[in-house]
């Protein structure tokens, strides 16, 4: 089960990095580092305080590594979709 956690959270790594890269792509780099800081970090930490007293298990713990990644993966690619958008109606507009 490890392996499967580990193998499923690099997955979900990498659809994170396609929209990582568009959004720093266009110039939008500070919003990026922020959503990595939350969906990695912040995840892990909620997930270790509150979740895994719950079953303190290894597997519970192996859950942490692709949960965070997957948060990752939707929140860089539903910011990158909101500022393409956002440009898209800017050219428009011109």
């Amino acid at each position: 089960p490890k392996l499967l956690h580990t193998v499923w959270g690099y997955v979900f790594q990498g659809v994170a990095q396609i929209g990582l890269g568009i959004s720093r792509g266009m110039k939008k780099s500070y919003g990026p580092t922020c959503i990595s800081l939350f969906a990695l970090c912040l995840v892990r930490l909620l997930w270790i305080w509150f979740i895994f007293p719950l079953n303190p298990t290894l597997n519970m713990l192996y859950f942490c590594l692709p949960l965070s990644m997957f948060c990752n993966a939707i929140c860089h690619n539903v910011y990158a979709l909101i500022w393409q958008r956002k440009l898209k109606k800017e050219h428009a507009a011109i």
